[in-house]
């Protein structure tokens, strides 16, 4: 089961990486600075008394998910009001159609 667990987060990761180096690349290319800073450990335990580790690993990457994908709509949804069709057009082809 783990090796299952790591394989799904290992490509999961790989995916992010690739839509992060767009996402700066597309900035840059759109004359914009990109600039990266540290990112502090969150303070979370893996573990759930009830769930179990491995279920409630995946509630805590779901969670995650969502999260991103929000935001992603929210970036949408700024583009949108500022009449800005390659950033909106950029977002939906590259994130929002995973």
């Amino acid at each position: 089961m783990w090796v299952h667990l790591y394989r799904f987060f290992k490509e999961s990761s790989d995916e992010e990486r690739e839509h992060d180096e767009k996402l700066m690349k597309y900035q840059n290319t759109r004359g914009g600075r990109v600039r990266l800073q540290s990112i502090v450990t969150p303070l979370t335990e893996f573990d759930h008394p009830e769930k179990g580790d491995a279920l409630y690993v995946m509630v805590l990457a779901l969670a995650l998910e969502k999260l991103v994908n929000e935001k992603l709509h929210n970036l949408h949804a700024v583009a949108t009001r500022c009449n800005d069709p390659q950033l909106t057009d950029f977002i939906e082809s590259e994130f929002l159609a995973d």
